[in-house]
């Protein structure tokens, strides 16, 4: 499973998924115009990870604004 990496923008945080290492990360400030459009293709890799039943995982969350 290729790794999730979003760059961050003025408008979005920095997205850092990775499979492999089980490290699934967040960081910085989000207030997208479309937040669907921002938030689906994180909620299609959950669910693609969800189907390899990883044995653990690691949510890094240092969001400052939502």
């Amino acid at each position: 499973m290729k790794p999730l990496e979003i760059l961050p923008t003025s408008h979005s945080f920095k997205v850092s998924f990775n499979a492999q290492t089980g490290i699934l990360a967040l960081e910085g400030k989000s207030f997208p115009e479309d937040s669907k459009l921002f938030f689906q293709p994180l909620i299609d890799w959950l669910n693609e990870f969800q189907k390899l039943k990883p044995n653990s995982a690691t949510f890094n969350c240092n969001i400052d604004y939502l």
